[in-house]
């Protein structure tokens, strides 16, 4: 009988937590009254929306009128992107705003920014990134340019678990704004792999706008959330009945909603103790992996250091081809990934990878393993078995 499997792939979505699926029944049975509705049952599905947005305004240390719930990470990255690029403030800016991100973000960042600029309503610099994925404060703002509304960097690289210098180039952006007496640019973050990682406060982080996505926190999909501090110019780009102040219309989920705010507020409480875990599943994963492939190589920052999520190990194989790699492990019952989930069925390079500096027979002999809170050592020594089983298949 095969034994369960050990699933690895956390950067791509987590295990629902069982507490989480028992909030979302027992939610869904109390408040299944429509929350814009007048009736009592409304209203106290109403109140219960508001609890949860105090809840989760106290952990980013804002108020509770800058959360807007959304169905997504990659739903509130184009919300916060478009909605702030097609505001009034910003075309009165300059008429062709300009936006400086960097060359690994995200598909949902990366993505979004280069059709709006192929629609010539935006011009784009992409700054590049050293061989551990870093892009510097000084390479950031050297790029900004009387015409930029928007710097837009990800917090925490969901391939090499790179953890950006958010607060850093936050600070040195705000100290421009107030040199130049301008409220541009402004700064988004895309911070989908960082709650489990990095306390999330907003004011220290000095951005205006921030996106997370609770399927990478142990919520369900279809769950996500967009800080946008207050007045932020915005116009919306969805349409209905007005609810969130017009920027995500639309019936509200209760018990989505609070499944994301709970799986929010567990995240951020187990920052530390995750950190510790995550960092002890990696190490000793890694020593085992040396020991069966002595020129496995570690892309990204150094493992433990302050700069890599402590849940991602990214490695090449020299001579192997990761997606048989992968396909092999799931046989064994071990699930990795082979990069952004959200790029899975691309046959191009990962743009991260490139970025780093890696050619693509490099990029084509790596997986991605991430962890998640449910993940054991007696899981890694499992793996490791496994991968001993692969390798005798790999060099057959």
């Amino acid at each position: 009988m095969r034994k369960k499997s050990i699933y690895f792939d956390n950067a791509a979505a987590t295990l629902v937590d069982r507490g989480i699926q028992n909030l979302v029944v027992s939610v869904e049975r109390k408040y299944f009254a429509n929350p814009s509705g007048l009736s009592l049952g409304a209203q106290k599905a109403a109140e219960f929306i508001r609890d949860c947005k105090k809840t989760i305004a106290g952990l980013l240390h804002t108020q509770e009128d800058t959360l807007f719930f959304t169905h997504s990470g990659t739903h509130s990255i184009n919300l916060a992107l478009q909605g702030f690029l097609q505001s009034d403030a910003v075309k009165h800016h300059a008429k062709t705003p300009h936006v400086v991100t960097t060359n690994i973000e995200h598909s949902a960042v990366r993505n979004t920014l280069r059709e709006l600029e192929s629609q010539d309503r935006i011009t784009l610099t992409e700054v590049g990134v050293d061989r551990e994925g870093l892009v510097s404060a000084e390479h950031i703002m050297a790029a900004i340019r009387p015409e930029t509304v928007l710097v837009s960097i990800m917090m925490v690289n969901n391939e090499i678990g790179t953890i950006e210098k958010i607060d850093v180039i936050g600070r040195e952006i705000l100290k421009q704004r107030k040199s130049n007496n301008t409220p541009f640019p402004y700064f988004h973050s895309d911070a989908c792999q960082a709650p489990s990682e990095l306390e999330l406060q907003v004011e220290k982080l000095h951005v205006d706008l921030l996106c997370l996505n609770g399927s990478k926190m142990h919520a369900p999909r279809g769950t996500g959330l967009l800080y946008k501090r207050r007045n932020v110019p915005f116009a919306p780009i969805e349409y209905g009945g007005g609810q969130q102040q017009g920027i995500v219309p639309g019936t509200q989920d209760v018990a989505r909603i609070a499944a994301f705010s709970q799986s929010f507020v567990m995240a951020q409480d187990r920052v530390k103790t995750h950190r510790k875990k995550m960092l002890r599943l990696s190490q000793v994963f890694l020593k085992g992996l040396r020991e069966l492939f002595p020129d496995v190589q570690v892309n990204g920052p150094e493992i433990g250091g302050e700069h890599r999520a402590a849940n991602n190990l990214h490695v090449s194989f020299p001579g192997v081809d990761g997606e048989q790699l992968a396909i092999y492990l799931d046989a064994q019952g071990v699930v990795v990934g082979l990069g952004s989930a959200c790029t899975a069925f691309s046959d191009e390079t990962s743009h991260v990878l490139t970025a780093i500096g890696m050619t693509p027979e490099q990029a084509k002999s790596s997986i991605r393993i991430t962890f998640g809170k449910q993940n054991t050592l007696s899981e890694v020594k499992r793996a490791l078995r496994a991968f001993k089983k692969v390798k005798k298949l790999l060099y057959a």
